[in-house]
């Protein structure tokens, strides 16, 4: 399996700032999964509403 990379820069109001957050992907037959971001957005106050994991998450799969 294959991973990619991808930077995303916008507002992260945990930090009250502008970020840009490291995400990687696996590839996988059915889609991409994202497996990891430098933000450790999973554990945020703010994961539901954050706009860069909205951008981060669109088209991917959930991880299981």
């Amino acid at each position: 399996m294959e991973i990619q990379e991808k930077m995303i820069s916008g507002y992260c109001r945990a930090q009250n700032r502008a970020n840009t957050v490291c995400c990687e992907y696996e590839e996988r037959p059915e889609g991409l999964v994202l497996t990891f971001a430098d933000c450790n957005f999973r554990r945020c106050v703010h994961f539901q509403t954050c706009l860069l994991m909205k951008e981060a998450r669109e088209g991917t799969l959930e991880e299981e």
